[in-house]
């Protein structure tokens, strides 16, 4: 049985389990995402774990013990709690969502710990969730190995032109639209400058298709509980 040091990591999603106890994902830098078992939590007068809960866009100090995928949790300190609210609060559920459905169990990333701590720290000082989330999605498409190719053409491998305008198969890359081409095309400029991490306000529409069309490879069918939840309560 392997036993863990402390960890920073971010609650990304729990559930309760039993009277007492609570299941969780956690994303750690060292570790990746990690899965475990949280006895007694809830109980508030056992010491180990008094008065602590996980919470979600809150960084504890975590360890835990055990092989197999799910661990148990053996010491946990609150380090970092932000709070998020309204459109911030549903685009921290989005990105904490997308992490538990991409990533597999305990591969080290040190990349995406830091740029999903990035984006809950910029949605907790309510900056324009849009930009954050567009540059959330790209730094994790990078890091899972399906970034964009946003500088060359699919095939010819030409640099893209900022005048020309391009249509986008995620199993491909960028092409350059042609007068029969139905699809979304993609001004070159717009994919110039989001390869440079550049956006503007007139660029997230496009932008957010073109991170879903790539997403889409990697979700499958099955839709986001986030963005399902996201829309039910814009319609009420």
């Amino acid at each position: 049985m392997s036993i863990s040091a402390l960890h920073p990591a971010w609650v990304l999603h729990c559930f309760p389990y039993k009277e007492s106890s609570v299941i969780a994902d956690i994303l750690t830098a060292d570790a990746g995402r990690v899965s475990l078992i949280a006895h007694n939590i809830k109980k508030q007068n056992k010491k180990k774990f008094s008065g602590t809960t996980l919470q979600l866009f809150q960084r504890f100090q975590i360890s835990w013990r055990g092989n197999g995928n799910l661990k148990t949790l053996t010491n946990i300190e609150a380090d970092k709690s932000l709070r998020l609210q309204g459109r911030h609060l549903f685009c921290g559920l989005y990105a904490n969502e997308l992490l538990v459905r991409l990533l597999k169990h305990h591969l080290p990333s040190q990349e995406i710990f830091r740029i999903y701590e990035w984006l809950i720290i910029a949605l907790s000082k309510k900056v324009t969730p849009e930009s954050c989330l567009r540059l959330f999605e790209k730094g994790l498409l990078d890091q899972l190995g399906y970034g964009l190719p946003l500088q060359f053409e699919a095939e010819t491998l030409i640099p893209l032109q900022p005048n020309q305008h391009y249509t986008y198969n995620p199993l491909n890359g960028f092409s350059r639209k042609t007068e029969h081409d139905d699809l979304v095309d993609f001004p070159g400029w717009l994919l110039l400058n989001y390869a440079k991490n550049q956006i503007s306000e007139e660029m997230l529409p496009l932008l957010k298709q073109l991170n879903r069309m790539a997403l889409k490879c990697l979700l499958g069918n099955e839709p986001l509980k986030s963005r399902s939840l996201f829309k039910t309560i814009n319609q009420k």
